[in-house]
């Protein structure tokens, strides 16, 4: 989801796997779990995938929270 002029605009991100969980950080983070074992961090300002992290299972669910 972007944000323009106040207005949220929801678009669409094809990736090879199939995304079974998302989550939203404060700063515009997204983070998407796939079937792929792959957990993706986007950029909504740039609309690309970074530092993606490849974990030993299909990813089912995330649970985000903050770090000490």
């Amino acid at each position: 989801m972007n944000r323009f002029g106040g207005r949220n605009r929801i678009s669409t991100k094809l990736t090879v796997s199939s995304c079974n969980d998302i989550a939203v950080l404060v700063g515009g983070t997204i983070v998407s779990g796939h079937f792929d074992k792959k957990i993706r961090f986007w950029d909504e300002r740039t609309d690309a995938s970074h530092n993606d992290i490849l974990l030993n299972g299909k990813i089912t669910s995330l649970d985000v929270s903050k770090g000490k």
